[in-house]
């Protein structure tokens, strides 16, 4: 088990390696770095790049991929021999003799063998130069037009606002060189003080626009008024200040001239390049501007707007132009009214031009307009509008991860697309370690605070972070590593106002690279360790292409012990050249599988070492074979065992403490066991030849005949069957018939293994004579389940805890010194102190068991020469506890083959032994219990089948495995497994949950089923477990029983209800016998009478309800007070007088304990209103409400509200009674009253914990709010 789970891991580590090579996206290339970089193996995606294929490439040297002369091939192999890594780019030459560039990732390392071996991944970065390449294309063009254009442009550095570049136009205005430029700071140019830029920066802010209004300083020392339109972009991926300047200084000189003097105004007005016109609104009745006219314009107007002065003054906008801009109407008589000023930017659809206007108002009730063509201007911003979104969108597709940090300190941080899902993050979330500290941050092991991360470096230090790698934890508990750089950013100051990083993932990089390491030393150690022999070979063929030999490539040290061949000695050899007389059965399956290509399993025995193996056998490239062996000689000799063991079968039936049965195809006794005979009172021979139907009777013959047409349908079931033994008397068996088939699968009869069940059924016949016992016994069973159930739980967990307790310790032996190295946990293994001295062969063999020491020694002795062992033995620790040990070695020879040390490792499997023992135990429980146990995975797939349950279901486990188990779900509860499985998997207990299942035949069965949670080493659910019991008869007990409580319940009612007739005819006869005293004569008397026997009536009446009806201890209320009204209506002689019922009532059940008071309730005023509501009147009404009410209604109803019925629970019914009549006093007292009727009431109310009501207004009104008592 232990070297299987090895061999697993190796296969699974192989197989990620293999897959990691096989389909990794990028080329990865070993080498001989010693051979002019020798090609060893290349996988596919390198093979694709190249355009070689492997077997081609492999032997060549680094001149197939690469030009010799390329100095960058040079510097980088001086760099890796140097350091050992190096990463760069290289130029690729493919088989055509094409080219592309490709990033290199190449570091040396050394094989198992010592061998200095060198690993190249390549990648293709063809698409990424070409975006580069298109990247500094657009540059270009950005270059094209900075350079051409006609204003002023600045590129300036936003942090210390140094001029990067000016174009020639700026050159030109400003009267200084490039060159002068370019050394220059925009504050040497800018003349504005400090607040003052401060204060014009707000300015733009507030109008939310990106211009600003500065004096400059030219080469000359004039100042200049300049308008800037200033926005970053990214050149070269960094942000620079793009700044287009517009001399305004002669509209700013027109501006004062306007102020201060009409002459320098008309010089403006006259000569100032920007348009102008004056005008005044024209209102129209409401008092809205509707038109407006011209004025004045200046020269500039006309010529920006084609039209004539003359033609313009004095003439309104709708002269002018057909359809006039009524929003610019509107606007212009807004400004006259107010006096506010205001600047716009429109589109003139008329003049097909852009405009830059300032609309104020100079004097009262007129308006003034200047205006500039801006067309040119918008043009270059929508260039630089587009620039700026192409910029956009390649930061939010760029396959990298980009963050910003906002301030110095890094407490505001977002990113693109990419950087928000690497960080699960919402778009635009403030990502900052301070802002959000949901995830943690690792670096080489040590965790990261805030201002260690690398944008808080980048911007609190003002330095550079380069290719720093970055483990984060993430909200979700996923871990991922970042490889990236970080970099301030600085304002136009040069002040660091933030910081911005790139990032990518390289989790799986990392990963790859793990496995990669793993799987090699998983490979090399599993190699060495494997407990199978493995044998790498190439096939050789005879002239006529057929496999006739092979030869050793490579042999593991298993295969040495197994077949006595030493490595040294066949490496490089044929297998006919060392073993002439090797089995050609051998040779012929390894040249099959060679040719193929298809894997073969078989087995074999080898004549010279006389032993078994089995043999597995693969190809693992073209005209190689590798195969592994696993010595299968104690396996064959056990079969061998096992066959001779089956001479001893007819021993064992014929001493069986159970009766065996068999029969031939025409249920003819062939053979029946001692045991079986004395069963029935015969002999054997008595009983052979005759039909099993003979020892049967009445209908047990038709069951033995249909028992026997299913064994030929091959339906193999236990059932009960009544036998009749030779003097007449009935015998009950259990049996559990089979059927038996020939290797042709013909029916030839059936065996049966009969148990003598005759006392259980007759316990069974008392058990069904003292049914009052069932439900103890049912419980007693129940509990007995349980705690088998406990006791199955306790012991899987002392499965668990055993296997978690194993320990692993390796030691030395230096042969030559006889001195021993162990590791701390073998010397706890064998109860000392770590590193205690004088430990040698000697000390350690006196731990050994006696009884092992010599089996021990000897081991270890033909290891010396054999080169490895491995055994279990005992040894004793000092304190007399006895431990089981599992210890493997390895020897090591010098170079005269003499034994100089043995390596190896020691586990204590003490627990492990223990634990095999407690799976055998509960393997036997599982196996002999008779309830069915059954395993299920998640998908419903029945994965294991114990006797039990196909003693229950009537499945064998051949017939089951491997289906779904919704086979065993009847059509009418479709779906019930699955929801229960769901209960499961949400961590839901199910016990004890009785239901109805399918067995084989068909018929149904009632189940008990508990489900439990089958988890994995790591507490996942892989699996669920079915315990179920066959409850059929218990159930058929219960509901007999339960017919049987009814009955006599039902009896019970009806008994009260006839003895509650007798005391009221007794009432009858009493009020009779009475009459003719003269104190009987007395109304009140004979009314008292009458009110006992109608008492006595109302709760007749609700025991015949319920032995009417099909409940037992509820009852329909409304249905009785129907009754017991018509009853009392028929009671009284209300002579000529018209009295009605009125009944609105819900249908409410409600128990005894509260069916009862209220009847008697309803009874006594009801009763009350006959009596003495209506005493004058011929008509009259009595109406009886019953209702389900909202728990907070009675609070709000119940009057003056009582506290006692307040500290109530909430009421869920009422129940109310009036009439019409004269009414009741007022002030009446229900408790203190003199009427017995009304005390009853008040009683009874209380006895239900109700509360009563009374309303006095035209008539009589009682409200009864109470809760339906538990019976």
């Amino acid at each position: 088990m232990r070297y299987d789970n090895i061999d697993k891991k190796f296969q699974e580590s192989e197989k990620l390696y293999r897959m990691l090579f096989d389909y990794s996206m990028d080329g990865i290339i070993l080498t001989d770095p010693r051979d002019g970089g020798k090609i060893l193996s290349a996988n596919p995606a390198a093979c694709r790049m190249l355009g070689w294929a492997e077997e081609e490439l492999i032997g060549k040297g680094r001149e197939v991929m690469f030009d010799l002369e390329d100095p960058a091939l040079s510097s980088l192999l001086d760099e890796r021999a140097r350091s050992g890594s190096v990463r760069t780019q290289l130029t690729y030459r493919r088989k055509d003799g094409t080219t592309f560039p490709g990033e290199v990732s190449t570091a040396f390392f050394t094989d198992d063998n010592g061998e200095p071996r060198a690993v190249a991944i390549i990648r293709d970065i063809t698409e990424r130069k070409h975006a580069e390449q298109a990247l500094s294309e657009s540059e270009m063009r950005f270059r094209t037009m900075f350079e051409a254009h006609g204003a002023p442009m600045l590129l300036i550095e936003p942090g210390s606002g140094k001029i990067i570049d000016a174009n020639d136009a700026a050159v030109r205005f400003y009267e200084y060189s490039r060159e002068q430029l370019r050394a220059m700071h925009i504050d040497e140019i800018n003349q504005l003080p400090p607040e003052e830029v401060t204060a014009e920066r707000y300015k733009a802010v507030e109008r939310g626009r990106n211009v600003f209004i500065f004096r400059h300083r030219l080469a000359s020392n004039d100042i200049r008024w300049v308008e800037v339109y200033s926005s970053p972009v990214k050149i070269k991926g960094q942000p620079i200040l793009f700044s287009i300047i517009h001399d305004i200084t002669e509209r700013k000189q027109a501006e004062e001239a306007l102020r201060n003097s009409e002459e320098r105004y008309r010089m403006l007005f006259t000569n100032m390049t920007e348009a102008f016109f004056l005008g005044e609104p024209i209102y129209d009745k409401d008092g809205k501007p509707c038109s407006y006219r011209f004025l004045e314009v200046n020269p500039a107007f006309e010529l920006q707007t084609g039209l004539n002065r003359k033609q313009l003054l004095g003439k309104t906008i709708h002269e002018v132009v057909n359809k006039p801009n009524s929003l610019a109407i509107e606007e212009y008589g807004k400004i006259t009214l107010t006096g506010k000023p205001t600047h716009f930017e429109i589109f003139s659809k008329e003049l097909n031009r852009y405009l830059d206007g300032y609309i104020f108002s100079p004097e009262n009730g007129k308006f003034a307009v200047i205006f500039r063509d801006i067309t040119e201007r918008k043009k270059l911003e929508e260039q630089i509008r587009q620039r700026a979104e192409e910029l956009e969108i390649v930061m939010d597709v760029a396959p990298v991860a980009i963050w910003i940090g906002h301030d110095l300190q890094g407490h505001k941080i977002t990113g693109n697309r990419m950087a928000n899902e690497y960080y699960e993050a919402e778009t635009g979330e403030n990502v900052s370690a301070d802002a959000a500290p949901m995830r943690r941050f690792f670096h080489n092991g040590k965790e990261l605070t805030a201002n260690e991360l690398p944008m808080q470096q980048a911007s609190l230090k003002n330095i550079r972070v380069h290719n720093m790698e970055v483990d984060v934890l993430l909200p979700s508990g996923e871990c991922k590593t970042f490889l990236g750089s970080a970099s301030p950013l600085h304002d136009t100051e040069g002040h660091v106002r933030g910081s911005v990083g790139a990032f990518t993932d390289i989790t799986e990089r990392k990963k790859a690279e793990e496995a990669l390491r793993k799987s090699e030393e998983h490979y090399r150690m599993l190699f060495t360790n494997m407990t199978e022999g493995f044998l790498l070979a190439e096939i050789i063929s005879d002239e006529d292409g057929k496999p006739h030999d092979y030869r050793y490539l490579e042999i593991n040290p298993v295969y040495e012990y197994s077949t006595g061949l030493k490595k040294e000695q066949v490496l490089g050899k044929s297998i006919l050249d060392i073993v002439p007389n090797v089995s050609p059965i051998l040779i012929k399956k390894l040249g099959e599988t060679a040719v193929s290509g298809e894997p073969t399993y078989f087995e074999i025995f080898s004549q010279i070492v006389g032993k078994y193996f089995d043999t597995y056998v693969f190809s693992p490239g073209k005209g190689m074979v590798a195969a592994t062996f696993r010595d299968i000689t104690k396996r064959k000799q056990a079969e061998e065992a096992l066959r001779e063991s089956e001479e001893k079968y007819r021993t064992i039936v014929e001493t069986a403490s159970e009766g065996i049965w068999t029969a031939d195809h025409e249920a003819r006794t062939t053979y029946a066991n001692e045991k079986m005979a004395a069963m029935l009172g015969y002999t054997q021979e008595e009983m052979i030849g005759r039909p099993v139907c003979d020892f049967t009777s009445g209908e047990d013959k038709i069951i033995a005949r249909r028992n026997m047409e299913k064994r030929e349908k091959g339906i193999d079931e236990s059932y009960e069957i009544k036998l009749i033994r030779k003097d007449g008397s009935p015998l009950w068996a259990f049996a559990n018939g089979k059927a038996l088939f020939d290797k042709k699968g013909k029916f030839t009869g059936s065996i049966a293994l009969i148990t003598d069940i005759t006392a259980r059924k007759e316990a069974e016949a008392k058990l069904k004579e003292t049914l009052d016992n069932l439900e103890k016994l049912v419980k007693e069973r129940t509990a007995e389940l349980e705690n088998a159930y406990n006791s199955l739980k306790e012991s899987e967990k002392s499965l668990a805890e055993a296997q978690r307790m194993a320990h692993l310790g390796n030691w030395n032996w230096n042969i030559i010194t006889d001195k021993i190295y162990w590791s701390d946990e073998a010397y706890r293994i064998f109860g000392l102190k770590p590193q205690e001295s004088g430990i040698n062969l000697g000390t350690f063999l006196n731990y050994v068991h006696p009884d092992d020491r010599e089996y021990v020694n000897n081991a270890a002795k033909k290891a010396l020469s054999r080169g490895s062992y491995s055994t279990d033995f005992r040894i004793i620790l000092a304190d007399g506890e006895e431990r089981i040990i599992h210890a493997h070695g390895e020897v090591s020879f010098n170079e005269k083959k003499t034994p100089v040390w043995v390596r190896g490792t020691i586990q204590d499997i003490t627990g492990q032994k223990k634990t095999e023992e407690k799976i055998r135990r509960l393997a036997d429980i599982v196996e002999s219990s008779n309830d069915a146990i059954i395993t299920k995975s998640l998908e419903g797939i029945i994965t294991s089948w114990n006797k039990g349950a196909e003693q229950v279901y009537g499945y064998s486990a051949d017939e089951i495995l491997g289906k779904n188990i919704s086979i065993l779900e009847p059509a009418s509860l479709r779906g019930e497994i699955e929801r229960l499985t769901q209960k499961i998997i949400d961590n839901k207990d199910i016990k004890h949950y009785d239901t109805l299942r399918l067995k084989k035949d068909g018929t149904l069965i009632n189940v008990s089923v508990t489900l439990s949670p089958i988890l994995n080493s790591s507490g996942k659910l892989v699996a669920i477990s079915a315990i179920a019991r066959d409850i059929t008869e218990r159930k058929k007990a219960e509901e007999a029983l339960a017919k049987l409580e009814k009955i006599r319940i039902k009896e019970i009612h009806h008994r009260i209800k006839n003895n509650l007739q007798v005391i009221s005819s007794l009432l009858d006869l009493q009020s009779e016998a009475f009459s003719h005293l003269e104190v009987c004569k007395v109304p009140e008397v004979i009314e008292a009478f009458t009110e006992s026997q109608n008492r006595v009536i109302s709760m007749a009446l609700i025991h015949e309800e319920l032995y009417k009806g099909d409940k037992i201890d509820t009852l329909d209320f409304a249905a009785y007070l129907r009754k017991l009204t018509e009853d009392l209506f028929s009671s009284y002689n209300l002579g000529d007088k018209d009295i009605n019922f009125k009944l609105d009532l819900e249908q409410v059940d409600l128990g005894m304990d509260t069916a009862i008071p209220l009847g008697i309730i309803v009874n006594e005023l009801v009763s009350n209103a006959f009596k003495h509501a209506f005493p004058d009147r011929r008509e009259g009404e009595i109406k009886i409400n019953l209702s389900r009410i909202e728990p907070t209604v009675a609070g709000r109803e119940i009057p003056d509200p009582d506290k006692h019925c307040m500290e109530k629970d909430s009421f869920r019914y009422k129940l109310g009674v009036s009439d019409n009549g004269k009414g009741i006093p007022e002030g009446i007292n229900l408790v203190n009253t003199d009427s017995l009727g009304l005390q009853l009431v008040s009683l009874l109310v209380e006895q239900i914990d109700g509360c009563v009501g009374l309303k006095i207004d035209n008539g009589t009104e009682f409200t009864i709010w109470f809760n339906n008592m538990e019976t």
